[in-house]
């Protein structure tokens, strides 16, 4: 499939001033201040069908995080849901290296 090229995840976020503004549950739950900026793309392999894949670029304001994009094929999930979804990971990570 072909069309007009999009621009990167990179470009539009260095074109969008300002950033959204959210406060999440970040690792362990407590309340962070982040900013982001989201877009949709195209994820494509050979062989496969097209995908429509939301992505997420995040920027901790406290600066403890480094920035991170996020990506997920359910268009409609909400930016602060997509952050919480990753951030808690970690916990159920943490929680399964106990029964090792």
């Amino acid at each position: 499939m072909k069309g007009q090229t999009r621009s990167s995840p990179q470009e539009v976020v260095a074109q969008t001033p300002p950033r959204t503004p959210l406060t999440v549950a970040w690792y362990g739950g407590d309340p962070r201040d982040i900013e982001v900026v989201t877009g949709t793309g195209h994820w494509y392999r050979i062989g496969e069908d097209l995908v429509e894949v939301c992505w997420l670029y995040v920027h901790d304001c406290t600066g403890t995080h480094r920035d991170e994009y996020l990506l997920t094929t359910d268009v409609t999930m909400p930016s602060q849901q997509m952050v919480q979804c990753y951030t808690q990971r970690w916990s159920i990570e943490l929680d399964f290296g106990h029964f090792e």
